[in-house]
Parts: C-alpha cells; structure tokens; sequence
C-alpha cells in the first residue's frame, strides 16, 4: 500500500519555502492529514518488520519518529521546523547513543535511508575499533560485499580522527578503516520513490542490506546482538 502523496511532498516542498510558523498553522490541517499521520503508519510497519529480524527490539513509532520542530537554542539558523519527517529504528530509538540504527527521511528532496553507529562514545568507539583490529578482514569483507555495495555504493562513512590510541596505530595504517569515529552507511533516492505502493519492501531491502556489518558492530558493542 501507498503511504505516501503528492500532496505530502506538496506540503514538506511549502515548508522548504516558507518556512515559519504562520505558514505553518495555516497549513497545519494538511500537516496532520497528509504528512504525520501517514508518517507513524509507515514507521509503525517497518518497525514490525524489523523486528522480525531483531525480536529483541522494543519500540512504537514515537520512540523512533524525530519532532518536526527544530531546536534552535543553540543554532544561527533560527527556522522554526524541519523540512523532513525521519526516524531512526533501533534498540535507542532516536536516543541510540552507542548503538546501531536504521535510519529514514521523507522530504520533497529525497527519499533518504542510513545504517550504522553514527554517536559513539569515547567507550564504545574503542570497542569498536578493537573488534576490527581483531578482524580486519573479516570486517572489510562485510562492506565490500555485494550485497552491501549494492545498495551502498559510497561505502563507509564516518569522520576520521586525526589521532588514535597508540595500541591501534600500526593496525590502523595497515586498515584505515579503524581510525573512523563513526561507522554508518547512506543511499538517497528521488523524493517520488516515497509514492510507491512496495515502499516498505524497497526500505526493508536497504535495512536488510546492512544487517551484517550492524551485527559486526553490535557484537563489538554489547558482546552480542542486541
């Protein structure tokens, strides 16, 4: 079935341009009809999907779904709202520090997915990079497979310290791999792929794409899945 309208795509590309609060209520009944509503149904259905593959996991769609409302306290950019509905799907939710994720964006721009472990703490980050030390090849062979590169054609992403701990030094100029701070993936699609009656398969696809190197990394993390 068909989550999605033209008429959600119409509202988040009127957000993009008129981005403040008056536009906003005066659009809100379309909002609430068109893009959030919709939204939570088609998160709630990847959800139930995931957790075929992660029975562990415990969650409902606010636990996932990001507020539209930007926090702008700390920002130069003072827009009131985001112009993207997302949400990520994982054991943390959108409060998945130190762990995995599955990661999902709907915008007048994209249709946009991501997997991985994007905040790391300065723990969990040596966890991390200990287990690929220990396993460099086998780590490398999970993202350079087919299966991964398919649906990922940029590979591994995540920032790269500058410096790293002394003991992984001689491993990481061997595998630079183990000096990322991040280790997360990414695929960005036309907004009209949102439309599609099998949407929840196409992003399934993607999750199921990832779903070895987020085991890699939840074993480095928890010294098991989940």
């Amino acid at each position: 079935m068909a989550y999605f309208t033209k008429e959600t795509l119409a509202f988040l590309e009127g957000l993009r341009l008129n981005n403040d609060r008056e536009w906003f209520l005066q659009n809100r009944a379309v909002y609430e009809r068109a893009v959030k509503a919709p939204f939570e149904a088609f998160v709630a259905k990847v959800i139930d999907r995931v957790k075929e593959h992660e029975p562990e996991l415990r969650m409902v769609p606010r636990d996932a779904i990001f507020r539209i409302n930007r926090d702008v306290r700390f920002s130069k950019d003072k827009s009131p709202y985001k112009t993207h509905m997302g949400a990520i799907i994982g054991l943390g939710g959108k409060r998945g520090e130190d762990k995995t994720g599955f990661y999902v964006q709907v915008s007048s721009e994209n249709l946009f997915v991501a997997g991985g472990a994007y905040q790391l703490s300065p723990q969990a980050l040596a966890r991390v990079r200990s287990a690929i030390a220990r396993d460099p090849k086998g780590f490398e062979r999970l993202i350079k497979a087919k299966r991964f590169t398919g649906k990922f054609p940029g590979g591994m992403q995540g920032e790269v310290a500058k410096r790293i701990p002394p003991e992984l030094a001689e491993a990481a100029r061997a595998h630079p791999i183990i000096a990322n701070k991040q280790y997360w993936w990414e695929a960005e699609m036309e907004p009209e792929v949102a439309l599609r009656d099998d949407l929840v398969d196409l992003v399934m696809g993607y999750y199921e794409a990832g779903m070895e190197v987020s085991a890699f990394l939840d074993r480095a993390l928890f010294g098991r899945k989940g």
